[in-house]
């Protein structure tokens, strides 16, 4: 039982990394940081989001801390199988969005802040620590 809420407690911490991130510098635009919503509302507002699957992600985007608060959430209401469901739709949404951001900053030599990192490293460890959840969870129920 220890295990299991410490596995809990662990999900919880880095389902708030992954929602700080998006809050956090991105990128440097002249001398103001933006973070994860500037930037992708600046895509949209410039209309450069199109309206293909760009504009989706752009759209979705706030939706992020929801799906992050859902992981969490199902994991402590005892549905670890859920919340691994909403902690890998996460990982794959927020590192996509992050790894495109940094390949195309590579090629523009745009400055990108601490935020889009926290992000990658964070969305890839939620699912882990989800996975983490449901297995001390499943050991629990065992004995």
């Amino acid at each position: 039982m220890e295990r299991h809420l410490r596995s809990l407690s662990v999900l919880s911490v880095v389902g708030a990394g992954v929602v700080l991130a998006t809050f956090l510098p991105w990128v440097r635009s002249g001398s103001r940081p933006r973070s994860s919503y500037d930037l992708l509302g600046l895509l949209d507002r410039l209309g450069l989001a199109g309206d293909g699957p760009v504009a989706a992600v752009v759209r979705w985007w706030p939706v992020v801390p929801l799906l992050v608060t859902a992981a969490v959430v199902l994991a402590w209401w005892g549905r670890p199988g859920w919340a691994l469901v909403c902690a890998a739709v996460v990982a794959v949404y927020v590192g996509g969005v992050a790894m495109v951001l940094i390949v195309s900053a590579s090629r523009s030599g745009v400055a990108l802040g601490l935020g889009v990192w926290v992000a990658v490293v964070a969305g890839a460890v939620l699912p882990v620590a989800a996975a983490r959840v449901r297995l001390t969870a499943a050991s629990g129920r065992g004995r």
